[in-house]
């Protein structure tokens, strides 16, 4: 009887984050969760409208939530042709999508949870992936548009792997927000 509440708890949790997500794509088929409720995947089409840029390019992702969700980023991938499948552009070869440093994401959510609440949390976390995310696509459409090959360094972004995670650990910002905690 508790795995099958362990298990609805995890579905529940997968699913709110994931319906956050998935709502605001279009053509999307809907929501896929494992049978063991650790993840829920789903697809469509992403605006890539973001802050004050307004923006009528939409690419094609897929997003992959997990229970653990506090600690682990959503994955995302996107195969549209002028995305760039190169690290220096924070996209794998897979199309893996690195929006932003897992360190980052589990300091501040797990920051927003204390404060606020799960509920707000959800929210929060639905919110930062989206953003993140057409904010990089749209510097990858833009740069495909314009003919740029290499990442500007006018654009912001960490390093990647441990050297970004150790520059984040380093941080001013990381340090503002553990002493706030």
């Amino acid at each position: 009887m508790e795995e099958k509440i362990e298990v609805a708890f995890r579905r529940s949790d997968v699913l709110n984050l994931a319906e956050r997500i998935q709502k605001q794509l279009g053509s999307s088929p809907g929501i896929r969760v494992s049978p063991d409720s650790r993840q829920a995947s789903f697809s469509g089409y992403l605006n890539l409208s973001h802050t004050n840029v307004e923006s009528d390019v939409n690419a094609y992702c897929q997003f992959h939530v997990f229970c653990d969700w506090e600690t682990q980023l959503p994955a995302l991938f996107c195969h549209e042709p002028w995305v760039k499948k190169d690290w220096d552009w924070h996209v794998g070869k897979d199309g893996n999508v690195c929006y932003e440093l897992p360190l980052r994401w589990q300091d501040h959510i797990r920051k927003v949870r204390q404060e606020a609440g799960f509920v707000l949390a959800i929210g929060y976390a639905a919110t930062w992936c989206l953003n993140s995310t057409r904010w990089l696509l749209y510097r990858h459409h833009f740069a495909y548009e314009n003919s740029i090959s290499v990442w500007p360094k006018n654009w912001p972004a960490w390093r990647h792997n441990e050297d970004g995670i150790s520059d984040y650990r380093r941080s001013p910002f990381r340090r503002s927000l553990l002493r706030r905690a």
